[in-house]
Parts: structure tokens; C-alpha cells; sequence
């Protein structure tokens, strides 16, 4: 008998029953799940509240994996921890019917803020491999059996995915996971300062730096030297603009005239504030190559947005090309390329690129047009 509940435990949470059998099972499921005396009420308790969600969202792809056999044998929940951009972690209870839409919402809850402000989150599976994102209607299992991880280490990772360039940044816990997502960008010069005077480049670099030592509270250990610190907080390719000494002073003083009384989640507020308004902010950037084209370098730089894809060069982070989205006719990938193919181009041919990301950048592109189109319909109701 134990075993038939573990078998029905495992079916009600991988494909739901017809509508002739629903009635009945239910009824079936819900007598033993209240039947406190009876040796398979938990197992039923877990029956009942996956198979009203599995009739909602439709059966799986791919049958459960070892991790929910597991559990339902052992009768012990999943609890998975849920990663965040600042590499801390939140624990939550999964089971085989939870999609990644379900847990968004129950991350949302647990961080205690308006779920519109998360709009353009996701869950993403990364690996020391690849990373990619779950879409909101998969199942939670049924990504990680497509990944090929579920035996492998691997972390769930809640950030931002789609930038819509709206941002409401008067919440505290979205600016973490902002900063935190944009903050290795700037430091690898792919977020880039648009001043084009060199002295305010590096003023603004200060600032930013002063920002980074309020936000890290670097600011509150004792007994560290700064002149040590300061690296980590510029770009590589501006450190030597200064000496180490030079670097120190310009940062210093502006931690001690523009922050004083500022507590690190305004730091990390003013930090997005600042780079919000460059050039690519809110874009996600992949190392390809190309050879379609003699006048461009062979490694370059793809960058993805809600305005298009542009193509900068590697040594200057200047954009090569552009592509709004409107413009982009058609797109293709395979395990080594991403290809498309332009509206206005007149003999076809297609941009082809050398890069492993084809499917995360396909997956990017067609995210950001069902917003955009989504977005159009809605205007054309009100």
C-alpha cells in the first residue's frame, strides 16, 4: 500500500488525471489526507496539494528526477536554497509541481516588497558552465532535468533578467540585487562612463569607488589599509591612470564630503542611480566572434537589451553596430553560433556569430519582444 502511494504521489505531481477520474481521485486523495490515523496522510497531504496544481499548469516534460523520488520515499521536503547577486540565501520548500512562476511569487513574499518591483526576475540554473534562465511557466524539476544537472552542483539563482529601464529604485532589497548585478559589469569596463574628459572620467571613477567602500562596509573594519583596498574598487584599465596615493586621496575625499551620514543601502542606491544613466546599462553582454565581416575585428562584443543588439569592440567598448529590435527579421542558434537576419538587408545574408550563448541570447531576444508586444497591445485597450 505504501509503495501505490509513493507511485501516486509521484503521477499527480508529472501529469494530471482526465476529468473523469479527478472527481474520484480527489475525493480519494482528501479522505486519507484528513485521516490523521492513517499511515499515508502526509503522502497524501503532498498528493492533494500537487495534483489541483499540476491540472492548472498542465503536465511535465520529463519524469521526476532522483531528488523528488527521493523525498517522497524518505517523506522529507526539497528544500533548496535560492541564491541572490550579493551571495546570500534564502531556503524554500520545493515540491514536483512547483514552477518557476510559483516560487518568483513565493521569493517576492519573503523578500517583503511590492511584487511589480520584480518584474524581470527570474530563476536561472548556473553551473560553473553555463548559467540559464528557467521560463516562468516550466516546471522547477523539469529545467533541471532539460539542464542535464540533476546530478551535477548546481545553484538557483534569483536576479534580474529583463531591464525595462524603469527601475523603482526606492526599494532597498531591488537596488541590492541591481548594484550587485551591475557592479562587476563597471569593474570589467563593459559598463562604461560616457564623460569623455578624461580628469572627470577619473572623478567620476572616485566617486563611484567611495560609493563601493560605503556599500561594502569596508568603511567600518578596523585596522585596513586602504591604499590596498582601492584596487578592487576601480576598473583595471583605469587604475593606472593615478598613483596608488593620488587614487586614495580623490576617493577618500569623497567618501568624506558626499557620504557622510549615508548608510550602505543608500551608497548602493546612489551607485544605480549613477550608472543607470550610461550607455548599456541594463544590458547583457557575451564574448563572440565573427568572420563575416573584414573590417571588424574578430573578437568582439555582443550586447542585449530592451533597444536591440549592438556589437562593441573589445580594446574601446565602442558600438560597431546596432540593431533595434524592430530590425531584427530572424534569428538562429546551435551549441556554437547565433545567427540574423536584418529586415533592410537587401541580398539576405545573415550576421553570423561564433559563441556558445546562442541559446541564452535567443532566449533574451524573444523575452524582450513578447514584452515589448505585450506592452503594445496593452496600450492599444486603454
Amino acid at each position: 500500500m505504501e509503495k501505490g502511494w509513493w507511485l501516486l504521489n509521484l503521477s499527480v505531481g508529472s501529469f494530471p488525471p482526465s476529468d473523469t477520474l479527478f472527481p474520484y481521485l480527489r475525493n480519494f486523495i482528501v479522505q486519507t489526507a484528513s485521516n490523521k490515523e492513517s499511515p499515508n496522510c502526509e503522502t497524501a497531504v503532498g498528493a492533494a496539494s500537487k495534483v489541483e496544481r499540476i491540472i492548472l499548469s498542465g503536465a511535465r516534460q520529463y519524469p521526476p528526477i532522483s531528488l523528488e523520488i527521493d523525498s517522497v520515499v524518505s517523506k522529507r521536503p526539497i528544500l533548496v536554497k535560492i541564491f541572490f547577486p550579493d551571495e546570500s540565501s534564502r531556503s524554500f520548500q520545493l515540491d514536483s509541481a512547483m514552477t518557476a512562476n510559483e516560487l518568483l511569487r513565493r521569493v517576492h513574499r519573503k523578500l517583503d516588497s511590492d511584487q511589480g518591483q520584480w518584474a524581470g526576475c527570474a530563476i536561472y540554473i548556473v553551473t560553473d558552465a553555463f548559467e540559464m534562465s528557467i521560463p516562468n511557466k516550466a516546471y522547477i524539476f523539469d529545467a533541471v532535468a532539460e539542464a542535464g544537472v540533476q546530478n551535477t552542483a548546481y545553484r538557483l539563482v534569483f536576479k534580474k533578467k529583463l531591464w525595462m529601464g524603469k527601475e523603482d529604485t526606492s526599494s532597498d532589497a531591488l537596488n541590492n540585487i541591481i548594484y550587485h548585478q551591475t557592479l562587476p559589469l563597471y569593474l570589467d569596463a563593459l559598463l562604461v562612463c560616457p564623460v569623455t574628459d578624461p580628469e572627470e572620467k577619473l572623478q567620476e571613477a572616485a566617486f563611484l569607488a567611495a560609493l563601493q567602500y560605503k556599500a561594502s562596509e569596508d568603511d567600518l573594519r578596523k585596522n585596513q589599509n586602504f591604499g590596498e583596498l582601492f584596487r578592487k574598487y576601480i576598473p583595471a584599465s583605469l587604475v593606472s591612470q593615478k598613483s596608488k596615493d593620488a587614487w586614495t586621496e580623490t576617493i577618500l575625499s569623497a567618501y568624506t564630503s558626499l557620504l557622510n551620514g549615508k548608510s550602505p543601502a543608500d551608497a548602493k542606491a546612489m551607485f544605480v542611480d549613477a550608472v543607470r544613466k550610461w550607455p548599456f546599462y541594463g544590458s547583457s553582454f557575451f564574448h563572440v566572434k565573427q568572420s563575416f565581416d573584414g573590417a571588424l575585428p574578430e573578437n568582439l562584443i555582443m550586447c542585449v537589451n530592451i533597444r536591440g543588439i549592438s556589437i562593441l569592440d573589445v580594446e574601446t567598448r565602442q558600438s560597431r553596430l546596432h540593431f533595434k529590435i524592430g530590425e531584427i527579421a530572424s534569428w538562429t542558434y546551435g551549441p556554437k553560433h547565433f545567427s540574423m537576419k536584418i529586415h533592410d538587408l537587401q541580398s539576405g545574408d545573415k550576421f553570423i556569430f561564433h559563441t556558445t550563448s546562442g541559446e541564452e541570447i535567443t532566449d533574451l531576444l524573444e523575452d524582450y519582444i513578447s514584452f515589448l508586444l505585450d506592452q503594445k497591445s496593452k496600450g492599444k485597450k486603454k
